[in-house]
């Protein structure tokens, strides 16, 4: 086990390393650094009983509330990291944000309230598949599963590269922080995040329906955008999707692309470019999180 531990430290402070190099650069090409580069450093290491994926989408779910006061809507957020061990799943849903230290006052009130106090929310600007439905998430847990994601714009040698917190329930401060390495770690053993029910009940509005919203926009047949995911179709203005590792662990097994396109255990063999702002809304375009998602052995003891 500690063996183990060493070799997945090893990996996600190379991944790290690779994607937060130039903090210069724009949240969304940071986060979109994040899904290639933590898979790629997971996917090298053949002892590890483990395999990773990746997708970046630029446009993100918007969701609002009666209780917000400054904002029409905000983020559901920027990156979901997914872990997968035969039925159990574990989910961390993270706002990701630049900062230049700790502690941190997030600017954005009403992001800092939907994960503080999470309230009913409805989807707004997220796609024709989400768009009005309603959603709360609740529980003792809620903060295990909503952390913001803190980008250390001015890292020292061996300190944090990134942090993650705890929005405060008592005022519009951040908590609980924690070096991001670590938090990744710990998430890929299974004790971070938050459990979810892969298959929720159909009358669920609840944190397994929220993660069961953003991984079936990924693995949805018929959108029109997969084929734009594994590379095989791309536009004037570029739609800024692109995955990396093993498009399988991804989204499970079954046919991604039904009217041709190429083989699912392909990906970019570069990553791509991300310009600051998305397209402008397109109901034709995904609207979900960009995910990175680890896929665990079964028969690996934990």
């Amino acid at each position: 086990m500690r063996k183990k531990r060493e070799i997945i430290e090893k990996a996600i402070l190379k991944g790290l390393q690779g994607a937060l190099s130039n903090t210069n650069q724009h949240e969304p090409q940071l986060v979109a650094n994040l899904v290639w580069h933590i898979p790629n450093a997971i996917n090298v290491e053949s002892s590890l009983p483990i395999k990773a994926a990746g997708v970046f989408i630029h446009q993100t779910p918007k969701v609002k509330s009666g209780r917000f006061k400054n904002h029409e809507s905000v983020e559901l957020g920027d990156l979901l990291l997914l872990r997968e061990k035969g039925k159990k799943t574990r989910a961390l849903l993270l706002q990701a944000k630049k900062v230049d230290c700790i502690p941190e006052i997030p600017k954005n009130d009403d992001q800092h309230y939907l994960y503080a106090k999470q309230p009913r929310f409805k989807y707004v600007n997220s796609g024709k598949r989400l768009n009005g439905r309603i959603r709360r998430i609740t529980g003792l847990n809620t903060y295990d599963g909503c952390q913001y994601l803190l980008v250390n714009k001015k890292p020292k040698i061996n300190g944090p590269l990134a942090w993650t917190a705890h929005p405060s329930s008592v005022n519009s401060r951040l908590t609980h922080y924690s070096d991001f390495a670590n938090v990744l770690v710990d998430f890929i053993l299974g004790y971070d995040g938050r459990e979810c029910n892969g298959k929720p009940y159909p009358s669920s509005k609840n944190w397994d329906r929220v993660i069961d919203d953003m991984v079936k926009v990924i693995t949805s047949r018929e959108s029109v955008y997969m084929s734009r995911v594994t590379g095989n179709e791309t536009s004037e203005r570029g739609v800024c999707l692109f995955y990396c590792g093993t498009m399988e662990i991804l989204v499970g097994s079954g046919e991604l692309c039904p009217n041709g396109g190429p083989s699912a255990k392909n990906s970019n063999s570069i990553l791509n470019k991300i310009p600051d702002r998305p397209e402008e809304n397109n109901e034709e375009l995904p609207i979900s999180l960009s995910i990175i998602k680890f896929t665990i052995d079964e028969k690996n003891p934990e």
